[in-house]
């Protein structure tokens, strides 16, 4: 693999039920999967306070001295006058509960505060001195669609955040066109890609997809048959996209168990840099973005 050091674990399954699948990782697997990810060269954790993890995991997530982000939660009914005063007990309270000493990146995770430039700026000073005091090292965004970056260049401006995070796979392609990756070269910002696998959707076979995709079926089975039908080579390409991305600076990776991670090294140390794959065009936003995806 070209850099083992861009690669970051993803939180989400230590703490609930998460992707296609709802699997959440067990006690007993979490030790296992965080001590050998970083031995593979895994070296920081995504998380985010809404995720309810457990003091047991970030103990060990510390012991392992991974670099750990997080989220702010989506804050309502807050009015503006008290939300420093807000957001810092939140923050104090969540790094004391955890024996965490400070974050590596920090998240506004709420996309409708870039959207209002009053409220966004508010956010951002507030990360600043939370920046200045060392409790975080970097102040992130977490976005979805590039029409966002456009907003926080306009709401946000002269200031720009030191890390971006974006969903970005083999289908969705919306962040890799030129415009975009200028504007983030522009600003000098870390970017950080997650949902790699699009919540295990690219790693599923057509018969355990649920009902919602079958009006994907002619787009999905193209990518099917480019991997052969194989888990292993759905594996391989979607990783074979996404480190062939010379604008991305951190890959987000989240595991449903042990087997999962071991699969994924193993694929990796296989890794090549030239492999192209045919680009599957005309994708519905509904079967890209899951925030659209209408499952029981």
């Amino acid at each position: 693999m070209r850099n083992k050091k861009n690669l970051v674990l993803g939180g989400a399954q230590f703490g609930y039920s998460y992707g296609l699948k709802k699997n959440k990782i067990k006690k007993n697997e979490a030790k296992k999967i965080i001590c050998y990810a970083k031995k593979f060269g895994f070296s920081e954790f995504d998380s985010a306070i809404s995720y309810n993890i457990k003091k047991d995991i970030y103990k060990l997530l510390v012991f392992y001295d991974y670099k750990i982000s997080s989220k702010l939660p989506f804050f309502k009914d807050i009015k503006k006058k008290n939300l420093e005063k807000y957001i810092k007990n939140r923050i104090d309270n969540y790094l004391k509960i955890n024996k965490i000493k400070s974050l590596y990146t920090l998240y506004i995770h709420d996309t409708k505060i870039i959207k209002n430039r009053k409220t966004l700026k508010i956010y951002f000073n507030i990360l600043k001195k939370f920046k200045e005091e060392k409790k975080i090292k970097k102040i992130g965004i977490t976005i979805y669609s590039p029409n966002e970056i456009l907003m926080i260049k306009k709401n946000l401006s002269p200031n720009f955040p030191d890390v971006i995070q974006f969903p970005c796979n083999f289908l969705d392609r919306r962040f890799c066109n030129k415009k975009t990756i200028l504007l983030l070269n522009k600003f000098r910002t870390n970017v950080y890609i997650r949902s790699v696998f699009l919540q295990g959707l690219l790693l599923m076979n057509n018969e355990n997809r649920p009902k919602f995709f079958l009006k994907f079926k002619k787009i999905l089975l193209k990518w099917d048959k480019q991997c052969q039908f194989s888990y292993k080579q759905k594996l391989f390409n979607s990783i074979n996209f996404v480190k062939s991305l010379k604008f991305v600076n951190k890959i987000i990776l989240g595991f449903d168990n042990f087997d999962n991670l071991i699969d994924f090294t193993k694929i990796s140390l296989n890794y090549k840099k030239k492999k192209n794959f045919k680009k599957i065009n005309n994708l519905e936003k509904d079967l890209v973005d899951p925030r659209l995806w209408k499952i029981n």
